[in-house]
């Protein structure tokens, strides 16, 4: 069992995901979506993600889930060396030539129909919300195999942009037979107005037609939303702190460059010769030269003492706030 412990509200969103399988989770930013999908997740487990997001997910499940086993090449969970698979939203492209009841020819999202996924997790499930994208089809038929019992679609923007059209494209995923129109779903829920010389399928989307009605009816049952500023939550959380300012003086290979700049427009970083032409140019290297000599010569990365004081801050901190 993992050492580390959800606060209430994830408590909650998590005994809701197990509960209703498929969920749109669209807690605020910082509240902590990542653990709520680790937790409530089974094996074998999708993860899709941004590139910058990769990392962490990685990480946090070694830390709330320590038998997980993830990786970010398919053929480990085919093999059997590992039960969480992490790629990016670039892997579910189904390609141009695509066509609805025919298999996709895509090597990356062949590979992943391959794999019998219990437990599908989308995070930034805003980036799927146009309903004809390339993605957005591909997850699409992770969603619909046989063993995807559970599917978690993870935004801080459920609704994006406010527009209710724009939410189809999700549920849909969710829940195919009920919103198995897109149209039938438009002509249902929103009012709009055409726009003016356009095609009849190009419109404003003015409202909602029945606002508590979809509150009720779809929001309330697809998507789990909770806010920061909520006093409900707000006291789950501990004071911020205010920020601290390290002055860091320049020390040994970083210190000789700097000053060498400073007085005569020119060092010697690892290999490479640092010329400043002009005022303008010698600032600009200073700045380089302030922040790490790895700006220039890679090998030097570990030259900076920022780096270092930030190395010896990261070790003597407790457990991030996840």
């Amino acid at each position: 069992m993992s050492a580390l412990s959800l606060y209430p509200h994830q408590v909650g969103g998590r005994k809701r995901l197990r509960r209703q399988k498929r969920l749109i989770l669209g807690d605020d930013m910082g509240m902590g979506k990542t653990p709520q999908a680790i937790t409530a997740s089974m094996p074998p487990v999708l993860i899709i993600c941004p590139l910058g997001a990769r990392d962490h997910w990685m990480t946090l499940f070694r830390q709330w889930q320590p038998k997980a086993k993830p990786t970010t090449s398919v053929v480990d969970v085919q093999n059997g060396e590992a039960n969480v698979l992490v790629v990016l939203w670039g892997e579910l492209e189904v390609g141009r030539d695509f066509s609805p009841g025919k298999p996709p020819k895509k090597p990356g999202i062949k590979r992943l129909l391959d794999v019998e996924w219990r437990t599908i997790v989308a995070d930034e499930a805003h980036l799927a919300k146009n309903r004809k994208a390339q993605r957005t089809i591909g997850l699409r038929l992770l969603s619909r195999l046989e063993t995807s019992e559970r599917v978690f679609l993870l935004t801080g923007t459920p609704i994006p942009n406010g527009r209710a059209t724009e939410l189809w494209s999700l549920l849909n995923i969710l829940d195919p037979k009920r919103f198995s129109s897109y149209w039938r779903y438009v002509e249902e829920e929103v009012l709009r107005e055409p726009v003016h010389g356009a095609p009849p399928f190009v419109f404003k989307e003015l409202e909602l037609r029945r606002p508590e009605h979809f509150r009720r009816n779809v929001v309330d049952k697809y998507i789990l939303r909770r806010e920061k500023d909520d006093p409900e939550f707000r006291d789950q959380y501990p004071e911020k702190m205010p920020p601290t300012v390290y002055k860091i003086d320049l020390e040994g290979k970083q210190l000789k460059a700097y000053k060498e700049m400073a007085d005569e427009m020119l060092t010697l970083v690892g290999d490479e010769l640092l010329l400043a032409q002009n005022a303008l140019s010698q600032f600009s290297r200073l700045r380089q030269l302030a922040l790490s000599l790895g700006i220039i010569d890679p090998k030097l990365a570990d030259e900076s003492a920022k780096i270092k004081v930030l190395d010896e801050i990261v070790e003597g901190h407790p457990q991030p706030l996840v």
